[in-house]
């Protein structure tokens, strides 16, 4: 018997073949065209809805808002083609619990699936704060390299990138930017929608959740390796940008080798 079942909402019936490729294990699976989920709606409730807007974030958010009248407590994990603030902030507000630009990487997609509905199983399935997904998911941090940047910025990021474990202050950064604090704030913010002592917490968070998901380090190797100075810097920064502790967030990565 499925122990849950998840329902998969696509503007685009190319993509389905992508969705296939996803290990949804013993999970019921559900595939609908956008608009036909009104007509589901009457015959059962799904334990995770998978919103692929495309390019249509209008009519995305519309359905997302559909979705929240009818199944106010379920899930949803809102996939789209566009990286724009303004859609990420709205999504979130209207209840997504997880937020994915397209092209979506196979396993990002499985592991937030996984923890989701290992939360949801456990009762700890609150939703991540508002700001903290706008912040994390946001401006996608991989696609900033290839905006229009200043090129003291782009030094900036790859300093950023290369020295994760060192000590990095705002004197540091603005030194390498060749300019003063104040204004390299100004320009990193103006650029990047972010402090850029906020981008280096992101990023380190970020590591985190990779090694969290793809090696066998314990917690204290994982902070010290994603350029935490001690473990409760580490715990705090990231339950702040992801709502949970590292250790449930591992528990929740390896859930389904466990369960094998």
């Amino acid at each position: 018997m499925s122990e849950n079942l998840i329902i998969i909402l696509t503007s685009d019936s190319k993509y389905q073949d992508y969705f296939d490729s996803v290990k949804f294990n013993d999970n019921s699976v559900q595939m609908l065209p956008l608009p036909d989920f009104i007509e589901f709606v009457d015959d059962q409730t799904p334990d995770l809805v998978l919103l692929d807007c495309g390019f249509d974030a209008k009519n995305g958010l519309d359905v997302l808002r559909e979705i929240k009248v009818f199944y106010p407590h379920v899930p949803v994990i809102f996939l789209t083609g566009l990286t724009c603030e303004d859609t990420v902030i709205e999504a979130f507000r209207c209840g997504a619990r997880d937020y994915l630009k397209k092209p979506v990487n196979v396993l990002e997609l499985q592991k937030s699936i996984e923890c989701i509905l290992l939360m949801k199983k456990t009762q700890i399935g609150q939703r991540r704060s508002c700001l903290m997904n706008i912040y994390y998911r946001e401006i996608s941090i991989e696609d900033t390299q290839k905006k229009s940047l200043p090129q003291n910025i782009h030094s900036v990021l790859r300093y950023v990138d290369k020295n994760l474990t060192s000590q990095i202050s705002l004197e540091i950064l603005a030194k390498i930017a060749c300019s003063s604090k104040y204004h390299f704030c100004k320009v990193f913010k103006k650029h990047m929608g972010m402090s850029p002592l906020r981008y280096v917490a992101l990023k380190r968070v970020k590591k985190a959740e990779e090694l969290l998901v793809y090696s066998d380090m314990n917690i204290s190797e994982v902070a010290w390796e994603a350029g935490f100075n001690d473990l409760s810097n580490f715990n705090k920064h990231f339950k702040k940008y992801t709502g949970i502790t590292p250790s449930f967030y591992k528990c929740c990565a390896h859930s389904s080798e466990d369960q094998d």
